[in-house]
């Protein structure tokens, strides 16, 4: 009988710590899914030779002419993966195409850290491919300019979270944290989001938009320049799917009568997309959401 009991003791004892192991896993396993595909969205993978097509338009305001300019549409390239001051980036270009649809020369250069997705280099290119202009931020940080696609944000998107540069805007800092000293030609990105401050400020939220006859969930960045008395000069607003690896929408609303209004929308990918990416909604001045 002892036997028996010490048998059935060991029988229960295995089977227990068995079902404790199985619990712990389904528990583990069933944390980030949530976190993943409810409520984040983690940094895109991209690779040399994925490409992505934008569609753009803009407010012109001249005197009391008011006009959208026809839409235009522009290339985002992966040429290569480079180290730049000690940090793997992405090497993106920019180039434009021309009223005929064929490919003008490449007009910018962007970087962003392999690691977050920040952009923290900009080139811009002369007539005969000459870097003119070169901007620079420390990486790990949002990127806000008025302009699409120096409005930027980093990675991971978590609902709720909101993000700032977390290190002084007139330095360039590598991972080993040695400064680097900026030459001829050469500038940092940075713009106030607030009154008195150079720090730029990401919001993320996530809705649900019906986009291609179904309900999506998209994860929507902002970016705010406030006026001194808190109400907003000026904002954008980021729109991502996480199978498309890059904004489906973008828009930026700068008041009334100003040209900097603009909208942009993600039209093709040599990834494919499986359904129209819809242009904003445009009212008077605005993009509407």
């Amino acid at each position: 009988m002892k036997g028996t009991k010490r048998t059935a003791v060991c029988i229960f004892t295995t089977v227990g710590v068995i079902m404790i192991g199985v619990v712990s896993w389904w528990l583990l396993s069933h944390q980030e899914a949530p976190a993943q595909s409810g409520r984040s969205l983690l940094t895109p993978t991209w690779q040399v030779g994925d490409w992505w097509e934008v569609e753009a338009s803009s407010l012109s305001v001249t005197g009391v002419l008011i006009e959208w300019r026809e839409p235009q549409r522009a290339r985002y390239k992966v040429e290569a993966t480079v180290n730049v001051e000690g940090y793997s980036a992405y090497k993106v270009s920019l180039t434009p195409y021309s009223l005929s649809g064929a490919l003008e020369q490449t007009r910018e250069f962007l970087y962003f850290n392999v690691t977050d997705l920040s952009m923290f280099r900009r080139e811009s290119l002369g007539k005969a491919g000459e870097v003119l202009l070169e901007e620079m931020q420390t990486p790990g940080q949002p990127t806000w300019a008025f302009q699409f696609p120096r409005c930027w944000p980093v990675f991971p998107l978590v609902e709720g979270k909101r993000r700032e540069v977390d290190s002084n805007p007139f330095e360039f800092r590598r991972p080993d944290g040695t400064v680097k000293r900026l030459g001829e030609g050469q500038t940092f990105s940075r713009i106030a989001c607030e009154p008195g401050k150079l720090y730029p400020r990401q919001e993320v939220s996530v809705e649900t938009v019906e986009w291609g006859g179904q309900q999506r969930q998209v994860f929507r960045v902002k970016f705010q320049e406030l006026k001194a008395d808190g109400t907003v000069e000026q904002e954008a607003s980021l729109r991502w799917l996480s199978e498309t690896g890059f904004p489906a929408q973008v828009w930026i609303n700068a008041g009334k009568g100003s040209a900097l209004t603009s909208w942009v929308r993600l039209v093709t990918s040599s990834r494919g997309l499986s359904f129209e990416i819809p242009r904003p909604r445009v009212e008077g001045f605005a993009i509407v959401e």
